[in-house]
C-alpha cells in the first residue's frame, strides 16, 4: 500500500513539473528566477516569494505572478511610469532624464524617442535638495488622479520654480508643497479659465490657487 502511494506521489509531481517559465519583458532577475522554478512541483512554488525578488528592482513597480496548470509559471512585470522629463542645464552640454514615480531618475539614451506630451522640469541653476524629485512625484500624481492630462514646464532656478501650462504662466514660489500646490491648481482650472498668470496664496493656512 505503502509503495503504490510513493509511487502515485511520483507522478503526480512529475506531471505537475515546471517545464515552462514565461516574462513579459527582459529583466536582470529572469534567469535566477527560472533556475528557481523550472524543473520543481508547481504545487510547491511560492508566487509571493518570487514577486518580491522582482520588486528588489527599483524600475519594477509591481510583478504579478501566475500559475498556468499543470506546468507552467508566468510573471507579468509592471514598470514604474514615466512621470516628466528632468532637463539638467547646469551641464555644458544639458542631460536629460526619466523621471518616475518613485522618485528615480534615469539617463535618456540617444535611441530613446522623447514624446512632445511629457511634462518637462528644466533645470537651470543651483544645488538640487534630494526631497525635490518627490515633490515632483507628488505634483504629477495629484494632477493625474483629477483627470485628464495638464503637460506642465517646469523652471527650476535655484530655489525659485516657475512653470507654464500652455500660454499660462505660473508662480509656484518655493519648490515646497507642490502636492498641495497641484490640487490647488486643479481646483481652480476646474472653475475657471486662467489666461495669463495664476498665483499661490496662503489664506489662514488654506492654500489657493488664484489667478
Amino acid at each position: 500500500m505503502s509503495m503504490l502511494l510513493v509511487t502515485s506521489l511520483t507522478l503526480y509531481s512529475n506531471e505537475y513539473s515546471v517545464i515552462s517559465f514565461k516574462t513579459n519583458m527582459p529583466n536582470d532577475f529572469n534567469w535566477a528566477v527560472s533556475e528557481r522554478v523550472l524543473g520543481n512541483s508547481i504545487h510547491f512554488v511560492d508566487t509571493e516569494e518570487i514577486r518580491k525578488i522582482y520588486l528588489q528592482d527599483p524600475d519594477i513597480e509591481e510583478a504579478q505572478v501566475s500559475k498556468i496548470y499543470p506546468n507552467v509559471i508566468e510573471v507579468e512585470l509592471i514598470e514604474y511610469s514615466v512621470l516628466a522629463v528632468v532637463i539638467d542645464y547646469r551641464y555644458d552640454t544639458p542631460k536629460e532624464y526619466y523621471l518616475y514615480k518613485n522618485a528615480e531618475v534615469t539617463l535618456v539614451t540617444e535611441d530613446d524617442s522623447l514624446s512632445e506630451e511629457y511634462s518637462t522640469v528644466s533645470i537651470i541653476n543651483g544645488s538640487i535638495d534630494k526631497n525635490v524629485y518627490g515633490e515632483f512625484v507628488n505634483y504629477f500624481m495629484t494632477i493625474s488622479k483629477a483627470g485628464g492630462t495638464i503637460t506642465t514646464r517646469f523652471i527650476l532656478d535655484s530655489i525659485s520654480l516657475t512653470a507654464t501650462i500652455g500660454e499660462t504662466s505660473i508662480d509656484f514660489g518655493l519648490p515646497t508643497d507642490l502636492g498641495k500646490k497641484g490640487s490647488a491648481l486643479t481646483s481652480l482650472l476646474e472653475k475657471e479659465e486662467c489666461k495669463d498668470k495664476i498665483y499661490f496664496d496662503y489664506t489662514q493656512n488654506d492654500l489657493q490657487a488664484r489667478c
